[in-house]
């Protein structure tokens, strides 16, 4: 039997505030945080004082010479660095969470949009409404900047959308092969150009929520011949690139279409 492997992660090492004094190491304050060197803001993987202080030994001999362990130029400095890293720290933080404020705005109308059918070169106008609003009303010009930095060009919108689309869609399947059964219901309709296609209902039992549920699951666009057989191949390719399981399916109803 060989030596038992030896797994620094669950060694609950503590970050000592005198490592800032001697390597110039400070650590951050947020979940599994990596200690940051305040002269280079390179970083060390494991909280261990061997690691700091090769990476100080090795590249900032210089920082030693100019200042001396224990001097007060050397607090000093320390001090200062300590001082930009919080203050760019926190105006990271500030922006990030800005741009996903930004981003959340921007599904919102997206979803506005779709739910009301109406197409994505509207949210521009949307967009100078909310402008000519938050004018009127809000005096802090901050508030007319925020409207003004989320992106709502159509192109965008539809990016978004195809994302969100492709989110919901694979948590319906995530779903689907933890349902014990579920139906399906199959109707063929024409879209705006009148090409022809088909749509995929399921009704299921959520397991996570505990209700049951009735889903889109596809629309799939028929090409050539619409007989029952073209029907199944798109039906049977779409279920199998899905991994759903035929033996789920209870039942199978259309609209009338010849089998």
């Amino acid at each position: 039997m060989g030596p038992k492997k030896r797994k620094v992660d669950t060694e609950n090492r503590r970050f000592l505030t005198e490592l800032t004094e001697q390597y110039c190491f400070t650590l951050p304050d947020r979940p599994q945080a990596v200690p940051v060197c305040l002269i280079c803001n390179k970083t060390v993987v494991v909280i261990k004082s061997g690691n700091l202080k090769r990476h100080y030994v090795t590249t900032h001999q210089q920082f030693h010479k100019n200042f001396p362990l224990g001097s007060e130029a050397r607090k000093e400095k320390l001090q200062e660095y300590l001082t930009f890293y919080e203050k760019s720290t926190k105006l990271l933080v500030r922006c990030m969470s800005e741009q996903e404020e930004s981003a959340e705005a921007a599904l919102r109308v997206c979803g506005t949009l779709s739910k009301h059918q109406k197409p994505f070169s509207d949210s521009e106008i949307m967009k100078e409404c909310m402008l000519e609003v938050a004018s009127a009303l809000f005096e802090e010009k901050k508030d007319v900047v925020a409207i003004q930095s989320i992106p709502m060009s159509a192109r965008s919108n539809t990016r978004r959308t195809e994302i969100s689309a492709t989110d919901i869609k694979s948590t319906l399947l995530e779903l689907l092969e933890k349902a014990p059964c579920y139906p399906i219901a199959l109707d063929k309709s024409c879209d705006m150009v009148d090409d022809e296609q088909i749509s995929i209902f399921v009704r299921f039992f959520d397991m996570e929520n505990k209700i049951f549920r009735e889903e889109l699951l596809a629309i799939l666009p028929l090409k050539g011949n619409n007989r029952g057989e073209d029907l199944f191949k798109a039906i049977d390719e779409f279920i199998n690139n899905s991994n759903i399981r035929y033996d789920k399916i209870v039942s199978l109803s259309t609209d009338n279409a010849q089998r």
